[in-house]
C-alpha cells in the first residue's frame, strides 16, 4: 500500500494557472419571462350575439375578433349564466367563478377555435402558455380536447384532456403548457406563433376556455457553459480524488 499525495505548492500552480487562463466561457443569463400579445385572450370583445337563451346566456358561433373557427360544428364566445357557472340559479343572473371577465370561449366536438399571433418562434428560448378550461354544468365535455401551441402552423407542443383531470361541472381549472426551442430542433425559428383549441366527440359536447396568456424567457441554453470559477472547482475536486490509497 502507499499513498499518492499531490503537494500544497502543486495545488497552488494549477489554481494560479486556472486563474491566469481566465474565464473561458460564461453562463447563459436568461432574460426576464416577456408577455407574448394575444388579440382578445380573455374572450371579452364586443361582438354582435348571434343567438341568446336569455337575459345572461348569449353567444356568438363562427370566427370573431382574434380568433378563427373551423369544423363541422361549433365554436365562438358565450356569456354564461349561473345556469352553467358555478351550477344552478337562472339565466338572469351573470355566472360567477370565470377566470376573467364575463365571457369565454366555447369549441364543441367537431370544432377549433384558434389564433395565429404577430409574434415569430425565437431559438434558445422557453414558452409557458396558461389558460383555464371549463366545464358547463347542463354541458357533458368532448370525449377529448386539447390545446396546441404553434409555430407556422406546425404543433410544437400539446395540452391534452386525456393527460390531465377534467374541471368539475360548473368550475374551470387552470391549465399550463411549455415548450423549449433549447432543447428541441427549432425548424420552425422565425414562423409566426399560434395558438389552437380543439375538440372531438359529439356535436352537444362542449369544452370552455378562457384567460389564455403566453410568456417567453429568452437566453435559454440546453446545456449551460460553465465559468472559470466552474471549471476550478471541477479542477479542484478531481485534485481530492487523486489523493487516494491503491495497491
Amino acid at each position: 500500500m502507499r499513498s499518492v499525495t499531490i503537494g500544497k505548492s502543486r495545488i497552488l500552480a494549477l489554481v494560479a494557472g486556472l486563474m491566469v487562463a481566465g474565464p473561458v466561457a460564461a453562463w447563459a443569463t436568461p432574460s426576464s419571462p416577456t408577455p407574448i400579445s394575444i388579440v382578445n385572450p380573455s374572450f371579452e370583445a364586443a361582438t354582435t350575439p348571434s343567438g341568446r337563451g336569455g337575459p345572461q346566456d348569449y353567444y356568438f358561433i363562427g370566427s370573431f375578433t382574434g380568433w378563427a373557427w373551423n369544423g363541422v360544428s361549433y365554436g365562438g364566445w358565450f356569456h354564461p349564466s349561473t345556469v352553467e357557472y358555478p351550477g344552478g340559479g337562472n339565466v338572469n343572473t351573470a355566472a360567477t367563478g370565470i377566470p376573467n371577465g364575463s365571457q369565454v370561449g366555447f369549441v364543441n366536438g367537431g370544432a377549433t377555435l384558434g389564433q395565429t399571433l404577430t409574434s415569430n418562434l425565437v431559438s434558445n428560448a422557453s414558452y409557458t402558455l396558461s389558460f383555464a378550461v371549463g366545464r358547463r354544468a347542463d354541458f357533458a365535455l368532448p370525449s377529448s380536447y386539447s390545446v396546441e401551441l404553434l409555430a407556422g402552423g406546425s404543433v410544437l407542443a400539446t395540452w391534452s384532456s386525456a393527460d390531465n383531470t377534467p374541471p368539475s361541472a360548473g368550475s374551470f381549472v387552470p391549465e399550463t403548457l411549455t415548450f423549449s426551442s433549447a432543447t428541441v430542433n427549432a425548424a420552425h425559428a422565425g414562423q409566426s406563433l399560434g395558438i389552437l383549441m380543439l375538440t372531438s366527440g359529439s356535436t352537444s359536447q362542449q369544452a370552455n376556455f378562457d384567460n389564455f396568456s403566453l410568456n417567453v424567457v429568452t437566453g435559454v441554453s440546453a446545456i449551460p457553459e460553465p465559468t472559470a470559477g466552474g471549471l476550478l472547482l471541477i479542477a479542484l475536486i478531481g485534485i481530492a480524488a487523486v489523493r487516494r490509497e491503491w495497491t
